[in-house]
């Protein structure tokens, strides 16, 4: 999991899920979405060095979430990748899907070409994003 952006830092995760700690009882899970990485090589290592180059922003927001992070109090059924939530009551209000946006809540980063294969290349992969390895460091 990556929290992207600049104030990346260690407790992120911790931070960005604290700020849904009061609505807890009305959310069911947060949906995370991948984003692919890949482009050409670079030299650096560890591999989030390594893929500096993602897919841009507007077909990543409507794809399928990749996880979740689920209320173990509100979920009903968790799929490879999908989650649902527990059916409400008749007095309950439907439960909340929060919607992590990739680019700035959370996201999974996907290193697609990590493996050898070219599956993310300069037509897919070809918006510039450091932020994992520039967060990497700082930990």
């Amino acid at each position: 999991l990556h929290v992207p952006g600049q104030e990346a830092t260690a407790g992120s995760l911790l931070n960005f899920l604290g700020q849904l700690e009061d609505h807890k009882s009305s959310i069911s899970h947060v949906a995370i979405r991948q984003v692919f990485f890949g482009g050409p090589p670079q030299e650096e290592q560890p591999i989030f060095g390594r893929f500096v180059y993602r897919e841009e922003g507007a077909e990543t927001a409507s794809t399928v979430p990749h996880t979740f992070i689920a209320n173990v109090q509100n979920i009903a059924q968790a799929g490879v990748h999908p989650a649902r939530p527990r059916p409400t009551s008749a007095l309950e209000a439907p439960l909340v899907i929060v919607q992590a946006d990739p680019f700035s809540d959370l996201r999974v980063n996907h290193y697609i070409n990590a493996l050898g294969t070219q599956r993310c290349g300069a037509k897919l992969c070809n918006t510039y994003d450091d932020s994992a390895a520039r967060a990497s460091e700082e930990l």
